[in-house]
């Protein structure tokens, strides 16, 4: 069923809050009464490097991507609805300059062409259309009723929809501004699914690119930490810190699935926050990427 209205961002960002404070919490809990099992149990170690604390246990690392998953997910929730009722808008904005242009030639009323239109498309387009032509014939300004009605729409959707306004102020070319209006839309339609056909074959080049470092990152740690238990001498005699390398290891795959997500979102699906999408799901994996590898590597 189509969204007639976009969604509010407010009720999600509230249940993002509530959910990063009340699972950690949960988390915690379990971790006390031994639900959770010993190793991924936190213990809130850190050390810091450079004033920026470094997580230094299993349990710790799950905690802080617990919290980050959380966070993310309900504000994915509403990016997943707001950009279905873009989608939507961009979709049915082709076929209504079809039928208005056509209706338009027919009637000298603007208002009446876009009542007349708005019955013969789906909502949401439909239900702004109706409400910017009550609005227009109620208040007498169409400058007015098109900023009020079409503000927060696609900035496609409001170009387009400026060409209503102007050919209702354009006497005889009105018909020619309608037609290119129209012919406008077809052609953006056609080059936006030729785009982003083009641009969905890197989406699992750019999620392998982090999946990749979180598995030489465990990689490495693994090695280094099996080294570090043998019998081996020590490069430099020093003593290197595999808890310290896991944990600046895991903010690099956290950083770099935080950069991924944004690639995919506002380039590959042009909407910036369903990079929350590609976040919610990287999150976890890299994480378990992370502790789970050097766990299966042999020992020495």
């Amino acid at each position: 069923m189509p969204l007639i209205r976009k969604p509010l961002m407010l009720p999600y960002i509230g249940l993002s809050l509530s959910a990063s404070v009340l699972a950690p919490l949960i988390y915690v809990y379990l971790s006390i009464i031994e639900v959770v099992p010993e190793p991924l149990q936190p213990k809130f170690e850190f050390k810091y490097v450079f004033l920026v604390p470094v997580p230094m246990d299993e349990g710790t690392i799950v905690l802080m991507s617990l919290i980050l998953t959380v966070f993310s997910a309900p504000l994915y929730l509403y990016a997943r609805k707001s950009y279905a009722w873009m989608r939507s808008l961009q979709s049915q904005i082709r076929e209504f300059f079809t039928v208005f242009s056509s209706i338009a030639e027919s009637t000298e009323s603007t208002v009446e062409a876009l009542r007349y239109a708005a019955k013969l498309v789906d909502p949401p387009l439909s239900v702004l259309v109706e409400k910017f032509a009550n609005m227009y014939s109620v208040e007498g300004s169409i400058d007015d009723a098109y900023r009020k009605v079409f503000r927060e729409t696609p900035r496609e959707i409001r170009l387009l929809m400026a060409s209503i306004v102007a050919a209702s102020r354009s006497g005889g070319a009105r018909a020619r501004i309608l037609a290119e209006a129209s012919r406008y839309a077809h052609q953006l339609y056609r080059f936006r699914v030729a785009v982003e056909t083009r641009l969905a074959e890197y989406v699992a080049i750019v999620l392998l690119a982090s999946i990749t470092f979180a598995v030489a990152a465990a990689v490495v740690t693994g090695l280094v930490e099996t080294m570090a238990a043998s019998a081996l001498p020590r490069i430099g005699g020093a003593a290197i810190d595999t808890k310290m390398m896991r944990g600046l290891f895991y903010y690099s795959a956290i950083m770099l699935a935080a950069a991924s997500s944004v690639v995919l979102g506002k380039v590959v699906r042009g909407y910036t926050l369903l990079a929350t999408k590609y976040f919610t799901l990287l999150i976890p994996l890299v994480t378990a990427i992370l502790l789970l590898v050097p766990m299966l590597m042999p020992a020495s």
